[in-house]
């Protein structure tokens, strides 16, 4: 069962990552999909150089650009239908 504690962690993880799509909302809409899928894959590349500690970016930064745009993603498909 999930406690309070973790319950908060998920709303400040939430919180970011709407502030983060909301500043970008606006920069590849009307891309392709094919366009979105690969900034998100560029993203995970950025992860796992992170993820060994060769990156500029910290692991936590870069899940929550990838949140971010998995988040501006499926608001941007739903705008297209």
């Amino acid at each position: 069962m999930m406690g309070m504690f973790d319950m908060a962690d998920r709303y400040q993880v939430a919180h970011r990552w709407v502030k983060q799509a909301l500043q970008y909302r606006d920069t590849w809409r009307g891309g392709a999909d094919c366009y979105w899928l690969a900034k998100l894959v560029e993203e995970v590349g950025e992860l796992a150089v992170a993820i060994v500690g060769i990156h500029e970016h910290t692991v936590e930064h870069e899940l929550d650009q990838i949140g971010s745009i998995c988040m501006n993603w499926l608001v941007h498909r739903k705008e297209r239908r």
